[in-house]
Order: C-alpha cells, then structure tokens, then sequence
C-alpha cells in the first residue's frame, strides 16, 4: 500500500514538471500572405525603389519580428525592411533577359527563423521596337516583271509578348509600283514597271507593332534596281520621206550590166559618204540627247534620294529627341525614391553623430589626460633615441673632417705645379698663334715696299751702294734678296 501511494506522487510530480515547462516552449512565427502558394506578378516597368508587395506574418507568443530575404541573386534585385516587411525594388527588371525569380523570405522573432521560397514573375510592359533581321535590303527585278509577283520578303520580330509582340508591315509613304503584305511582309508589284523612266526604286519598310496603349516601330530602307530588257522597236526620225525624180533618168548604175564612166562613179560614191555621215551625224545626236536625258533623270534621282536623307535624318533626330525625354522622365521617377532613401539615411547618420558627440563631450577630459599621459612619455622616447643616433654621427663628422684636412694639406702643391704647367703651356700657344698670324703681314709688308722702290726712279745713298748704281743714273732695279737685307738692316 505504501508502495503504490509512492508511486501515485511521483506520477503527479512529473506532470507538474512537465506542464511548466511547456509553458516555457516558445512558438515559431509563420507567414499569412497567399502568394506563397501560388505566385506574385511584377511588372517589367516598376520604377527602381517602389514598394512591391509587403511580407505578413503572425507570431503566437507575440515577440517581435525580423524580417529578411536571403541569396545573393535575391538581394540584388530586392530588399526587405526588417521591421514592417515592405519589399521595394533595387535594380530595375527585364522581361527579355529573365522573366522569373526565385526568392527566399524569412521571418525571425529573435529565438528562431522561418525562410520561405516565392515564385516572382516578371510581368511584360511594351517596352521594345521591331528589329530588322539581315539589312541592308536591296533586289534586281526585270522591268517585265509581271503585276502580282512577289519580289522579296522582309522580316522583323519583337521580343515582347502578346499584342506588343506581333509586327505590321507598310511603306512610308506608300508605292504606287509595289505593295507589301501587312502580316508576312511580303513585297509585290501591282503596277508595270519600266526602265526607260526609272531605273530604281528607293522604298522605306515601316515595322509597328500592336500594342493599343504605346506601340512602337522601326524603319528599314528598300533598294529595289530595275534591269533592262529589250522591248522597244526601232523608230524613224525626220519623216515623212520625199524625193524628186527626172522622168528621163537612167537607172541606178548596179542594175546596168556594163561598167560606167569613172567621173558618175565618183559623184555616186561622194554622194553616198555624205549620206553615211549624215546618218553618223545623226546617231550622234540621238546618242547625246538619251545621254543628256539619262543626266538628268540621275540628277533628279539623287535629288530625291537627298530629299529622303535629309527627311530621315529630321525623323531621327525627333525619334532620339523623344527618346532622350522618356528617358529624363524614367530617371527622375526612379530617382525620386532614391533621394527619400538617402535624405532618411542622412537624417539617421546625423542622429547617430550627434549621439557620438554626446558622449565624447563627457569624455574629453578623461581622454585629455590620456593624451597628456602619452605625449610626455613619447617625447622622452624621442629624445633618448635622438641622443643615441647623434653620438656616432657626431664621431663620423669630425673623422671626415680630418681626413679632408690631411688630403687638403697633400694636394696644395701638386696642383701649384699643375697650374704653373698649364700657363706655360697657354702662353707658348699664344705665341705659336701670333707668329703664324704675323707671317703672311709680314711678307706683304715687304711686297708692298719692293713695289714702291721700283716705281720710284730716284734710290737712296745705301741702296745704290748695295746695288751698285750710280746715283745721277737710273739704274737696273734691285733684285728682292737685296732689298730684303737692305730694309732689314734699316730696321
């Protein structure tokens, strides 16, 4: 009996244990949105930093909850608020490129996390024109091309979807000679061509596609080149034709059966090569004029294709104008999320500045003494290391000081000598330089005087001597070497 009561209290204790403790289990979040068993639907053009959807989640203990999104392509794309759950946009999105996501959320309450995988779709918006495949297009056709013959094909596509996808063909402006089928792009004749008035067709292809909201096109340019194909008959020039006959005329000399006299022959043959040059004169003429015709429809031609140029340049720069606005437009919606985002931000940072300064405003004069503290200690440091790197320095200085002294004491009256060679060897150039400059004035010199001597009839006293001559008498000249020793002498 004691036995059983024993046991019977160690059952009710357990209990008791056990319901306390369950009551100390905390329970997980969980998530209430219905797109997680199912799918959510984005739209290709929802501006970068708007809000996409907002996560929902219930916690039966109510704590707190954390909310995230994790993966790295995930992140890129989207960013959650950790506090409301909102999800808003990083990166603007691309059908074309990937049109679907796959996403893990999480929940957290701080004790435990719940991660949840989502299928996003990427919504399409009409956002691409048609696109030409192989350009340029150019063909040659006959100019008897039968009316109804399909002549070429032209082909455009459009990645969007549905009625933004699908592309309509036309000619801008449109042909009188050639139609193009609006689903197939098909090019026909519906009109006799011909070689003579145009040897080519300069066509522009319109690609549009249709969406009812903002649909899009694209221009393409045609070259269609006309050969020719003989089908003119020869015609006459100057008719009518008339003549005069004399009725006693003989008949033309080949139907005679003997020969002619030599001068009617001659005049027949005179009479037929200005025939011929007539006709050559002539088939120049016509030449000259198709020419001058040809001249002109070329000109004409190139004129209208300038005209087209220039249109579609004028066209072009509306289209890049228009396009440039769009995008001005697409960039200031996108970047007005992006400036509240940095103005909260800076708001933030300038709280948390203003709590920094708060606290340090109470720890400047700790951190005073502090910086004292380290001051004094790093200034003695220096100084001792100062006074250890100076002492061998110093010893070094007054060696070299020495030993240049000694050098300065050795070198003095080598380099005397050196300098009393170099003068002497300056001053015997000088002299060398003078003499060899003096010499040839010095022969001139002499010239000069030998000159004067002979023009000169009258010699003085010495010069006769020397030269024996009497003075009274004009004697044979001095020979040079004479002279030479005469003035020398003299000198």
């Amino acid at each position: 009996m004691r036995c059983h009561v024993a046991t019977s209290c160690h059952v009710v204790w357990l209990f008791v244990l056990i319901s306390g403790c369950w009551g100390q289990v905390n329970r997980l979040p969980f998530f209430t949105n219905h797109f997680f068993d199912t799918y959510l639907l984005i739209s290709e053009d929802t501006p970068v930093g708007s809000s996409v959807t907002q996560l929902l989640a219930r916690d039966m203990d109510n704590d707190p909850l954390v909310f995230g999104v994790s993966g790295e392509e995930a992140s890129r794309f989207f960013a959650v608020e950790p506090d409301t759950g909102v999800v808003w946009l990083r990166q603007p999105l691309d059908r074309e490129t990937k049109s679907e996501f796959t996403v893990e959320f999480s929940v957290s309450d701080h004790q435990g996390v719940i991660t949840r995988k989502v299928n996003i779709q990427v919504g399409d918006v009409n956002d691409n024109a048609p696109t030409f495949h192989n350009q340029p297009y150019s063909v040659r056709i006959l100019e008897n091309t039968p009316v109804g013959t399909p002549i070429f094909i032209v082909n455009a596509t459009d990645p969007d979807l549905g009625a933004g996808g699908s592309v309509l063909y036309s000619f801008q402006p449109p042909s009188q000679f050639f139609a193009i089928d609006s689903a197939r792009g098909i090019v026909t004749v519906i009109r006799e061509l011909d070689y003579e008035t145009t040897q080519a067709y300069q066509l522009t292809v319109n690609a549009t596609d249709q969406d009812k909201t903002r649909p899009l096109s694209m221009l393409a340019n045609l070259a269609i080149i006309i050969t020719d194909v003989q089908d003119m008959d020869p015609i006459f020039i100057n008719l009518p034709y008339s003549t005069n006959i004399y009725e006693h005329s003989p008949p033309p000399w080949w139907r005679l059966g003997f020969p002619l006299t030599r001068a009617w022959g001659l005049r027949r043959l005179r009479r037929l090569r200005r025939l011929r040059r007539l006709r050559w004169l002539r088939r120049l003429r016509r030449l000259r004029r198709l020419r001058r015709l040809r001249r002109l429809r070329r000109l004409r031609r190139l004129r209208r294709l300038r005209r087209l140029r220039r249109l579609r340049r004028l066209r072009r720069l509306r289209q890049l104008r228009r396009l440039r606005r769009l995008r001005r437009l697409r960039r200031l919606r996108r970047l007005r999320p992006l400036r509240r985002l940095r103005r909260l931000r800076r708001l933030r940072r300038l709280r948390r500045l203003r709590r920094l300064r708060r606290r340090l405003r109470r720890l400047r004069p700790l951190r005073r003494l502090r910086r004292l503290r380290r001051l004094r200690r790093l200034r003695r440091l220096r100084r001792l290391r100062r006074l250890r790197r100076l002492r061998p320095l110093r010893r070094l200085r007054r060696l070299r000081r020495l030993r240049r002294l000694r050098r300065l004491r050795r070198l003095r009256p080598l380099r005397r000598l050196r300098r009393l060679r170099r003068l002497r060897r300056l001053r015997r150039l000088r002299r060398l330089r003078r003499l060899r400059r003096l010499r040839p004035l010095r022969r001139l010199r002499r010239l000069r005087r030998l000159r004067r001597l002979r023009r000169t009839s009258s010699l003085t006293p010495d010069a006769w001597s020397l030269g024996r001559v009497s003075p009274g008498k004009s004697g044979p000249l001095l020979s040079g070497k004479v002279l030479d020793n005469y003035w020398r002498g003299k000198s």
